[in-house]
């Protein structure tokens, strides 16, 4: 049985991994789509931009946080330096994570203004406004996950070549009872499940993360084992998918989104941009112009 878990737990980490690279690839064009200057003008581009580059940093750090323990039978590399990257860039992963949260907040807010009071959208959503909110939501991330530098820390005197990431990795902060019931239960149930409840895909992807804190109050020693990495592994995935499909909604919803994702995409745009400079002479309009036939697209009014 305890074999069947670690596998499982293998292909879990193999397919968390296909799905963050698939995250970098789409929240890559999200960001570069919406920091255009024809897009950034308004104050839900802004939001939409912001929330690009968090879930970006969550899924570019998911991987040596999230499964580098599980793939390091297949990595060569010592285990303690596996541990002093999860242990710094867990922090990291969980401040995006955090800004991607309340970013999803904003942008309802945002949408709930536009939609319900149209006539005030103009004076409180404005672009001004929403980087100083994304200036804010950035702030108390950091802020707020500062502390999590200190649940754990390194176990020196583990065998460096032969250890595993878990035994390197000692509780310190997340050791203590209290801590776990404060902070990472009822502080992260206000913060994070409570208050940003209005969206669907948040509420499934993020339900099992709230179900396995109360868990590890309960069973502790249940996240000290085979079946518990699993647990973890399964919630990693539902993260990293909350971070990597909002280009399916951008696409869509969004006929402005889609033309200019067709336009980055196209062979002609590729051209312009990377290998026709400014004075390279007749030689690149020629090869624009044979290719604008087959690229050139419209951007259809919103």
């Amino acid at each position: 049985l305890s074999g069947l878990v670690e596998r499982m737990s293998l292909v879990c980490a193999l397919i968390m991994n296909v799905m963050c690279i698939m995250g970098i690839v789409a929240n890559s064009l999200s960001l570069f789509i919406y920091t255009r200057p024809t897009f950034y003008r308004r104050s839900i581009n802004v939001f939409l931009a912001a929330l690009s580059f968090a879930d970006l940093v969550v899924c570019i750090l998911a991987v040596p946080v999230f499964s580098i323990s599980q793939l390091q039978s297949l990595m060569p590399g010592t285990p303690m330096i596996t541990a002093t990257v999860m242990l710094y860039f867990y922090p990291v992963t969980l401040m995006a994570q955090t800004m991607s949260v309340w970013l999803l907040v904003a942008i309802t807010i945002d949408r709930y203004l536009a939609v319900c009071h149209p006539f005030i959208v103009a004076s409180y959503c404005t672009k001004k406004r929403a980087m100083l909110t994304v200036g804010i939501i950035l702030t108390f991330s950091i802020a707020y996950n500062f502390i999590r530098f200190w649940e754990f820390t390194l176990n020196e005197t583990t065998d460096q070549q032969t250890g595993v990431v878990e035994d390197m990795l000692e509780p310190l902060l997340r050791a203590d009872k209290m801590y776990l019931l404060i902070y990472q239960n009822l502080l992260t149930l206000a913060t994070q499940f409570i208050l940003p409840v209005a969206v669907l895909l948040f509420i499934f992807c993020y339900s099992f993360s709230f179900m396995l804190n109360v868990l590890e109050i309960v069973y502790e020693s249940l996240f000290r084992s085979a079946i518990g990495y699993l647990l973890n592994d399964i919630n990693n995935i539902l993260i990293c998918l909350n971070s990597s499909t909002s280009i399916i909604f951008y696409c869509k919803y969004s006929t402005r989104y889609r033309a200019q994702l067709m336009r980055t995409c196209s062979l002609g745009f590729v051209l312009k941009r990377f290998l026709v400079s400014p004075g390279r002479g007749d030689k690149g309009t020629v090869i624009l112009s044979e290719c604008s036939a087959l690229v050139n697209t419209t951007v259809p009014s919103p």
